[in-house]
């Protein structure tokens, strides 16, 4: 029975403990009195009247400034609870406790700026001191960038319920790449030579067309180095590292040089500053400076020439290259293998001759023969005989004129006027047919000699070989060794004759005669193409002038 009575006994316990509701335990009733309520409240109105007379509304730190209000308005309730619960605690008045003054600290989201502000002490507690200050400010990680006037005049002026900017943090600086200034434009033309799309524009080559000279020791460009980077700290002491400026890339090309210091890249030679690449490079020419005194009599250079002034009557100069005239030409004879252009005039004397294997450019062509190997280009050509063998005459820059003078073009001539109201006689001419048939004729001619004279060598070397000649010594076998040879200078010359042929094929079908175009034509003019003829009797207008069917047709 008390077995019994043990067991339960015991389930009842157990049935009661599965019973048993855990309350939550009731908040703490609030410590703070209402004179403690009103001790915070007038401590936190003080603080923002403070914060909104050092800082202002529109102030940027306004966010941290708010941000740190709150935190303070929650300090300052705190430490009036402080206060009341010790003096419940030991059995005191809350009004007589004392409390120390305490420091309090708010640092911006960015690490950037630290601010402090002091609650004052309550009922004779210790005032703030400059030492405790730092202390407390170390204790929460603000070490770097402080404001130690502000620290001092808080530490003796106690000044209490004031937000006060303790620290300031650096930004970083970033440096600056270094700079380059440029004295040429990057847009450098890279040849002399124009094409058609920018000779039927009427462009000025001297202007958009512009090759830059450049004489040694010259400067191209000067180089600025990098501005240093200057690295930061927040208020932690943490470096905030700064992107460091790279130097400036140097454009060093051929024939130009960096001055000692590396500041400066000037021109190590005589001629046309070019781009190759990215780079400034300079393509050395000769230079002629005519105001020195030189010789221009029978000149003649390998590669190309730049003459500084006028080239005269009776003065020659002949380069394998380009040749550039800054000047005039009034006579004499220039021989390019190259380009010649005359930033001037060519107004020559009797005699004044003009060749270059590739095109010729200038202003007026007056008084002068020009042989071109490809196009020509002038403002105005009068009084001249005008030579394109291969290419193209122009006349559309300026005021685009033809007029007394013969002009002939293995392609095509485009004017703005052709002739004049004076009446004056101009000649046009398109095409080397005629002379080029010639020349295909005389060429399959010579190559039908050499043709016979080589079977005639072959004949009396076999006839020779069969008499045994070849196996014997004296006047015989010497004249078998001369055939012999004969016959291998035949099949040489031959060759070349036949490579001549092919490749005066290629001129003719390539260089067929297309057409002439202007925007006025007047009576006196003489029209040939390719051996049809034409005159001209009265003023046409928008003229398109070609061959076909062997007649000339004008549109």
């Amino acid at each position: 029975m008390a077995i019994f009575d043990f067991f339960n006994k015991k389930n009842e316990t157990a049935k009661k403990s599965e019973t048993i509701v855990r309350k939550k335990p009731e908040p703490a009733a609030s410590v703070i009195s209402e004179s403690g309520l009103n001790q915070v409240k007038n401590m936190t109105e003080e603080i923002r009247s403070h914060s909104r007379n050092d800082f202002g509304p529109e102030s940027d730190k306004k966010d941290d400034i708010h941000t740190f209000c709150l935190a303070l308005e929650r300090s300052a309730r705190k430490h009036v609870e402080k206060q009341q619960a010790r003096a419940q605690k030991d059995g005191q008045a809350s009004e007589t406790l004392p409390v120390d003054a305490l420091s309090l600290f708010h640092v911006s989201a960015d690490h950037m700026t630290a601010y402090a502000c002091v609650l004052p002490p309550l009922n004779g507690g210790k005032e703030i001191n400059t030492e405790q200050f730092m202390e407390d400010m170390r204790y929460e990680g603000i070490s770097a960038g402080i404001d130690m006037e502000a620290v001092q005049a808080l530490g003796e002026e106690r000044k209490y319920l004031r937000i006060l900017q303790i620290a300031q943090g650096t930004q970083p600086q970033d440096g600056r790449d270094g700079e380059l200034e440029e004295m040429y434009s990057r847009g450098l033309e890279q040849t002399l030579e124009l094409d058609e799309n920018q000779a039927l524009s009427g462009l000025d080559f001297r202007k958009q067309h512009a090759i830059e000279t450049i004489r040694k020791g010259d400067i191209i460009c000067r180089i600025k180095p990098p501005v240093e980077a200057q690295d930061g700290f927040d208020v932690s002491g943490r470096a905030l590292y700064a992107k460091r400026g790279q130097p400036a890339y140097v454009p060093q090309g051929e024939n130009t040089s960096l001055s000692e210091d590396g500041s400066i890249l000037c021109s190590d030679s005589n001629g046309i500053l070019m781009m190759d690449g990215d780079d400034f490079s300079v393509r050395s020419h000769h230079v002629l400076e005519k105001d020195s005194g030189v010789d221009m009599n029978d000149q003649n250079y390998e590669g190309s020439l730049l003459i500084y002034g006028d080239l005269e009557d009776g003065e020659s100069v002949a380069a394998t290259g380009d040749i550039i005239i800054n000047g005039d030409v009034r006579g004499g004879k220039i021989l390019a293998g190259g380009t010649i252009r005359v930033n001037g005039d060519i107004k020559g004397a009797p005699g004044t001759q003009v060749e270059a294997r590739r095109q010729i450019q200038c202003v007026i062509m007056e008084n002068c023969l020009a042989v071109a190997g490809e196009d020509i280009y002038a403002e105005v050509i009068t009084n001249s005989t005008a030579i394109s063998e291969e290419g193209s005459v122009y006349a559309l820059m300026g005021r685009g004129l033809l007029f007394g003078g013969d002009v002939t073009a293995g392609r095509s001539i485009y004017a703005k006027k052709i002739g004049n109201i004076s009446g004056c006689i101009n000649c046009v001419t398109l095409g080397f047919g005629v002379r080029l048939d010639k020349q295909r004729a005389s060429l399959t001619r010579e190559l039908d000699t050499i043709r016979e004279n080589r079977e005639q060598a072959r004949k009396s070397i076999s006839y020779m070989k069969a008499a045994g000649v070849s196996n014997q010594r004296g006047d015989q076998w010497e004249e078998y060794q001369k055939l012999i040879e004969k016959r291998k200078m035949y099949d040489r010359t031959l060759k070349n004759k036949m490579q001549e042929l092919e490749d005066l094929e290629k001129r003719i079908h390539v260089n067929r005669p297309e057409s002439i175009c202007c925007d006025e034509m007047f009576p006196g003019t003489h029209i040939n193409i390719d051996g049809c003829e034409l005159e001209v009797v009265e003023k046409e207008a928008d003229c398109r002038v070609h061959a076909e069917s062997k007649k000339i047709i004008m549109r």
